[in-house]
């Protein structure tokens, strides 16, 4: 949060801790300000605090990119706890945006100052960054959310591809436990008097788990 109040001498900043905004004009990073206008050094200030926003949106973006491509490689917990990080930023970023948009729509109205002519044009420059930095972050918001949603999807589709799997590896395995338990029981079995008994009993295993092997694959 960052307070201004515009006097006829002078503009008063209160604020809760250090920000970027207001420590790039004291160390004169920020051209062409006039200090004297308290109006004018207003506009500059949410000017410059869009134009942070703009930054660290991108470099946002080029997280979410990072994450992207790591997530097609890894299934981790981790990738998604810094995805919701990210997200949580941009809720962050995305309010304080719409609150400095409500401010400029009260500059643009004259209720709280009067704008004087010199600095119509750069209110309108401000409005228009503003609501750029905005659609920036509602974008990489709708991004982050349906990246999520891939992933969950791409988890689902892998969990079901791996229980598939595994019911048919179970399936193909009792094959041959049923044959072997039939011929396990002491009741007369056919080829109980076959020499080759036990190959033909695997032979039959063989070709029942294999048939079923063919039959799942098609």
């Amino acid at each position: 949060p960052l307070g201004v109040v515009i006097s006829r001498n002078a503009a008063i900043t209160i604020r809760l801790k250090e920000t970027e905004v207001l420590s790039d004009f004291h160390d004169n990073k920020v051209k062409a300000v006039n200090t004297s206008d308290g109006v004018n050094f207003l506009l500059q200030v949410l000017k410059h605090a869009t134009h942070h926003y703009i930054r660290y949106l991108q470099k946002i973006e080029k997280d979410i990119d990072v994450l992207e491509e790591t997530l097609l490689k890894s299934f981790r917990n981790e990738e998604i706890v810094k995805l919701l990080l990210i997200q949580k930023q941009l809720i962050y970023f995305e309010t304080g945006i719409a609150s400095n948009s409500t401010v400029l729509e009260e500059l643009v109205g004259g209720d709280i100052v009067s704008i004087p002519k010199d600095d119509v044009t750069l209110l309108n420059h401000v409005i228009s960054e503003n609501k750029q930095a905005l659609e920036m972050g509602s974008i990489f918001s709708n991004i982050l959310s349906n990246t999520l949603d891939a992933y969950a999807s791409v988890i689902s589709n892998n969990l079901n591809t791996v229980m598939k799997f595994l019911a048919s590896f179970t399936i193909i395995l009792s094959l041959p436990v049923i044959v072997a338990s039939v011929y396990g029981m002491n009741v007369p079995l056919p080829l109980q008097n076959e020499p080759a008994a036990f190959l033909i009993i695997l032979l039959i295993s063989l070709v029942l788990s294999l048939g079923t092997i063919y039959i799942f694959m098609k």
